[in-house]
């Protein structure tokens, strides 16, 4: 069954293309006269064997503008009062923003948990040589700081 699924779809890629190929083979057809159309006779003194009449050229006009009466004068609304004018000026001398003196209340304080925090924590070791930017030698032994 898969060998002749297989079969069919590569007879159907190779049938259509030699129809594209036998399509590109043909000739076009040539510029006839289309099939079923023949000539219409026209009688001498109908009006179709007449010329067109040729009109006189017309130049174009130009329109007119509209009219328009003009439009009344309407005074500009007067404010009851107006806003007063606002103080753009500087102040004479800049006024600092008021600091703090006193850290805020949290509440009781902690003696307990106070006394418990070291005041020095001890210095972290440096991580390379004992000068701290040179790295220390690989055959030699770690020098204690």
């Amino acid at each position: 069954m898969r060998g002749f699924g297989a079969g069919v779809i590569w007879g159907g890629a190779v049938g259509l293309s030699g129809l594209g190929l036998a399509s590109l083979m043909t000739p076009l057809p040539g510029p006839g006269a289309a099939p079923g159309l023949s000539s219409v006779t026209v009688p001498a003194g109908s009006e179709f064997a007449r010329p067109r009449p040729e009109p006189e050229p017309v130049l174009p006009q130009a329109s007119p503008a509209p009219a328009s009466a003009a439009a009344p004068h309407v005074p500009a609304p007067q404010p009851a009062s107006a806003p007063p004018a606002p103080d753009t000026s500087l102040p004479a001398h800049p006024v600092p923003p008021a600091v703090a003196t006193a850290a805020p209340s949290l509440g009781a304080p902690q003696t307990d948990a106070a006394a418990a925090v070291p005041a020095d924590p001890p210095a972290p070791a440096a991580p390379f040589g004992t000068d701290g930017l040179t790295p220390p030698q690989m055959d030699a032994p770690p020098v204690e700081p």
